[in-house]
C-alpha cells in the first residue's frame, strides 16, 4: 500500500489505518473459514500470497475493484483497491482469496470460460458465504436473466456485461440443494 492508504484515519488507535484492519480482518476471518468451515488446503502454507492495497492502479484494471494473479516471480497475489467500503472490501477480499485458493487447486482453469466462469461463480459464492448479510450477488442476478441464451457450459460470454458473476446462482442452488457448502470444493476437486 502506498504512504497515503498508510496514513488514513486510525479510530481505534492502533497505530494501523482503518483501511489496512479492515483488510487485514477479512483476510482473518475468510481464510478461517475456508480452511476450518470449508475444508480448503490454506494456500499460505507452502507459499506466501502477497496482498495488495492499489490505490495506484498498478494491477487493478480500470473499473475493477479486486484482481488475484502471478507476479513476475510466480509469486501469487491478490489486489483490492483500498477506497472501497467496509462492505464491498470484506467481500472484495473473500472473493480475491477464494481465487487464490482456485489457483492452488488448479491454475489452468483460467484456460477456457467455463474454468473461468466456475471460477468467478464460486468466488461470489463464497463472498456470499463469508459475509451472508451483503447480498451483493443480487445486483448481477440482471446479467443472468438478461442472458437466458447462455449458460455455465457456454464456450463464450456475452461481451461487457457481468454474466460470469450472475453465475454465481448455480453453486448458490448447489449448497442449498445438496444442503452443504461443500459441493463447491468438491468440484474443484479439492
Amino acid at each position: 500500500y502506498s504512504d497515503l492508504v498508510g496514513t488514513q484515519a486510525d479510530q481505534n488507535d492502533n497505530g494501523v489505518s482503518d483501511i489496512i484492519d479492515v483488510v487485514a480482518q477479512a483476510l482473518e476471518h475468510s481464510l478461517k473459514a475456508y480452511v476450518d468451515d470449508l475444508d480448503y488446503k490454506d494456500p499460505t502454507l507452502d507459499s506466501k500470497v502477497r496482498v495488495l492495497l492499489d490505490d495506484q492502479g498498478a494491477y487493478l484494471l480500470e473499473g475493477s475493484i479486486g484482481t488475484t494473479g502471478f507476479l513476475s516471480n510466480d509469486q501469487l497475489f491478490l489486489a483490492v483497491d483500498p477506497w472501497l467500503n467496509e462492505s464491498y472490501l470484506q467481500i472484495t477480499v473473500a472473493h480475491e482469496l477464494f481465487h487464490v485458493l482456485q489457483f492452488k487447486m488448479d491454475d489452468d482453469f483460467v484456460q477456457n470460460y467455463q474454468g473461468v466462469d466456475w471460477a468467478e461463480s464460486t468466488a461470489v459464492w463464497a463472498e456470499d458465504y463469508m459475509y451472508d448479510e451483503n447480498n451483493d450477488y443480487i445486483n448481477y442476478l440482471p446479467d443472468f436473466f438478461d442472458y437466458s441464451d447462455y449458460s455455465i457450459f457456454a464456450t463464450s460470454v456475452p461481451e461487457n456485461t457481468l454474466f460470469p458473476y450472475a453465475l454465481n446462482m448455480w453453486p448458490n442452488f448447489l449448497a442449498e440443494y445438496y444442503s452443504s457448502p461443500d459441493v463447491s470444493r468438491e468440484i474443484w476437486g479439492a
